[in-house]
């Protein structure tokens, strides 16, 4: 468990990476190269065995890793080689989290980590709210955008967002008042710091898939209070901060605003339709092209950018300097090809149908396995818009925690759902619930 909270706690100082000589290392990495070889430790020792989960969870996204990686080395791509080595390295932290959060025990405590890292990102955000301070770097021009710890404000909006989804989703069914009213605190604490992110797409996203939370959810009137008070915080601050209003016309004008024509080639001309930003726009279009150019495996992974900067430079509007891609799907197409998405696709349609199907089949097991596979949605959505989908960490969590609670060693104690008297569960809640008597 020491090694499950040090992940939760390490993995958004990204800022880290500012005191090794190598931007690639940060506290959060070396956490998970140790949790790595003390699985493959325990693993070789004997002491326990190594689990894998069913093959379809796996077998996919190892197959596109994989695949990315040789891409990248066949054309000599650094960045790709990179990029693909950190989601192996993830991969592998993924299989440690799905081995050590097998019980519902261990799944209450890995939720709490990540609630209280939830809450002391949000009070830095605060301090930096009121006191105008920077860990990462300081906004060089616009709205003072809230980073806390991470690198990038989209992606605290992101981490902030998953909170709140995933806690409206695994509330209901926990157990322990104190537990709750931490989850809660996090829930709420997280939806107020959110406008201060001024990310866009964490609004959007957040808002959609948090009512796709409530209407899954077993217990839907819990969930729904528990929404409301995220939502009421949310809209207090917004109302209270005129910035934050003005980033939302800035919403509303690429909703309303007048029909781009930046491209009118034949493949292309659909994008003067899309509500996007410049550059957004001219990202899109230079990556659909390389895909056209190279159809069947792309031009190799991690090379957008090289490619963009080349032979691919006439799409960059004027005013613009933007070479990375910032659409997953894009990005997945012109280095990967049809080769690498339908890799990714078969990665995403096999994990929602084993969800459903445990969902289905286990309705004990139900808000383990939609907690995680809310904030997946999250990250998968916002990788549509600002990238980051097989090099965040936390998607590689989130899948352990998931693979995990399909495979659950104890069912959960469910009163409503499980268990026929309140006698019976009782009984399995005091000796299941490792968090409520932790916190109480």
């Amino acid at each position: 468990m020491v090694l499950i909270a040090l992940l939760m706690f390490t993995v958004p100082l990204e800022f880290t990476s500012l005191w090794f000589p190598s931007q690639l290392i940060q506290v959060g990495r070396i956490v998970m190269i140790v949790m790595i070889v003390t699985l493959l430790t325990v693993g070789v020792s004997g002491a326990q065995a190594v689990r894998l989960p069913a093959w379809s969870l796996w077998v996919p996204p190892a197959l596109f890793v994989l695949y990315a990686l040789a891409s990248a080395a066949i054309t000599r791509s650094g960045p790709g080689i990179k990029t693909a080595g950190a989601a192996l390295t993830y991969g592998l932290v993924a299989i440690a989290v799905y081995n050590w959060t097998r019980t519902r025990r261990m799944q209450d405590l890995t939720w709490l980590m990540f609630a209280i890292t939830c809450i002391g990102l949000a009070v830095v955000a605060i301090v930096q709210r009121i006191t105008g301070g920077y860990i990462w770097r300081e906004p060089t021009a616009g709205a003072a955008r809230i980073n806390a710890t991470f690198a990038d404000p989209n992606v605290f909006g992101r981490v902030l967002a998953c909170m709140i989804v995933a806690g409206v989703a695994l509330i209901p069914s926990m157990v322990g008042r104190r537990t709750k009213g931490l989850m809660v605190s996090a829930v709420v604490l997280s939806a107020a710091v959110l406008p201060f992110t001024y990310s866009r797409e964490a609004w959007v996203f957040g808002g959609l898939v948090l009512l796709l939370a409530v209407v899954t959810s077993q217990r839907r009137r819990e969930a729904l209070y528990i929404a409301v008070a995220a939502i009421v915080a949310f809209v207090g601050v917004t109302l209270l901060v005129p910035q934050v209003q003005a980033r939302f016309g800035e919403l509303q004008g690429n909703l309303t605003g007048p029909l781009s024509h930046y491209f009118e080639r034949p493949g292309l001309a659909f994008l003067n339709y899309l509500p996007l930003d410049s550059e957004r726009h001219y990202l899109i279009a230079a990556g659909l092209q390389m895909f056209y150019d190279h159809p069947i495996f792309g031009l190799g992974f991690g090379r957008f950018p090289t490619e963009l900067a080349g032979p691919y430079q006439g799409f960059i509007l004027p005013g613009y300097i933007t070479f990375d891609s910032h659409t997953a799907v894009v990005t997945i197409l012109a280095e990967l090809g049809l080769v690498g998405f339908v890799l990714w696709a078969w990665w995403l349609v096999a994990y929602f149908r084993r969800s459903v199907a445990a969902v289905s089949r286990q309705p004990s097991r139900r808000p383990y396995v939609l907690a995680p596979l809310m904030a997946i949605v999250v990250i998968l959505l916002g990788s549509q818009l600002q990238s980051r989908f097989v090099d965040e960490p936390y998607l590689w969590v989130f899948l352990g925690l998931a693979w995990a609670a399909m495979a659950f060693e104890d069912a959960p104690a469910d009163a409503r759902a499980t268990q026929p008297s309140t006698t019976t569960t009782r009984a399995a809640t005091s000796q299941n619930s490792t968090a409520r008597s932790f916190f109480q």
